[in-house]
């Protein structure tokens, strides 16, 4: 559990980084299952003739650069245990294994997060893994770069890249690297504070990526925050944050979770929630991680037949405001 100074900390600043939070033995089953996830795609592009073989024999960040070297793409949505925002279809990937519903259920992350949210906790729908190799190797033609999944994430608040009606949820996001995160490899940075000062215009690029202007950040200098394995950091849903490019030599593997108090708006309700904790009605907590796939997989099916909303029922966002010129 979080301390009484851990948690004043947090109001103050919005975020908090708790160091060792998590251990070796909580990650490892993480970066097992997904050597078998990058297992199944090297066999699948080796199939296609997009690789020239499956090299098995190599570690998992050699081998996913190799791949990102050989393909130009990087796959983000073979790796990711939630659903594109677009152009859904029956076999759309998604990875919802076993260890990455441990993850999320995780009771040191849920002990944490009720102290910030209270008892009653549901997984948000909003959430990614992230592995970014170094910038250089991200193809500007894939799309990847915009979509902030591999390559830097520009300045944001969570609670900015969900629909209004979540604007009163108590959502908080718990941010975790599998790997060393220091500033060369693209660690995030944060503006102390800047959650006191209210929702903060976005505006939409190109690719559909929100992002907050140069002009509208305060001026303070962003404070990095470089992690390691097992650090856990807790972040405000209007704190202000982006990621460094990651100018590093191997990648930067991480999961964002979002956790909001159950029966609250998501913002993202196309998307199914799950409680993960309830003082009140254990009963109704998501247990198995076979219940949680369902709902995924419903989900897609569902969506894959009667569609997505399109690109701007997303968001409350629009490219035309003024702010955005």
């Amino acid at each position: 559990m979080l301390n009484e100074k851990q948690v004043a900390e947090f109001d103050a600043r919005g975020f908090l980084l708790a160091e060792g939070l998590l251990d070796a033995a909580d990650l490892s089953p993480l970066m097992r299952e997904y050597e078998g996830v990058l297992d199944g795609l090297c066999a699948d592009l080796a199939a296609e003739g997009m690789l020239a073989r499956d090299y098995a024999e190599l570690p998992f960040a050699e081998r996913f650069l190799t791949v990102c070297r050989e393909t130009k793409r990087t796959f983000a949505q073979r790796f990711n245990f939630v659903l594109p925002r677009a152009d859904i279809r029956a076999d759309s990937p998604i990875w919802l294994g076993s260890a990455v519903f441990r993850a999320l259920t995780h009771p040191r992350i849920l002990d944490a997060v009720e102290r910030f949210i209270g008892p009653e906790i549901a997984v948000s729908p909003v959430g990614n893994v992230r592995i970014k190799p170094p910038e250089r190797l991200i193809a500007r033609e894939s799309g990847d770069r915009a979509r902030g999944i591999v390559g830097a994430t520009p300045w944001h608040q969570d609670n900015g890249v969900v629909t209004e009606d979540a604007d009163n949820t108590e959502m908080i996001t718990v941010w975790f690297p599998l790997t060393d995160a220091p500033v060369e490899a693209g660690c995030l940075q944060v503006l102390p504070g800047s959650h006191r000062e209210g929702m903060v215009c976005h505006c939409p690029d190109s690719a559909g990526e929100l992002g907050i202007p140069k002009k509208l950040l305060p001026p303070e200098k962003p404070v990095p925050l470089p992690m390691k394995p097992g650090d856990v950091l807790f972040l405000h849903r209007r704190l202000l944050h982006a990621s460094l490019p990651n100018t590093g030599e191997t990648i930067r593997w991480s999961f964002d979770l979002r956790y909001i108090p159950v029966g609250s708006p998501s913002g993202r309700e196309a998307f199914p929630c799950f409680t993960a904790r309830s003082r009140s009605h254990p009963e109704t907590e998501t247990r198995a991680p076979e219940e949680w796939r369902r709902l995924w997989l419903d989900a897609r099916a569902r969506l894959a037949t009667h569609g997505t909303p399109p690109p701007s029922g997303w968001n409350r966002w629009n490219s035309d405001a003024a702010m955005c010129a």
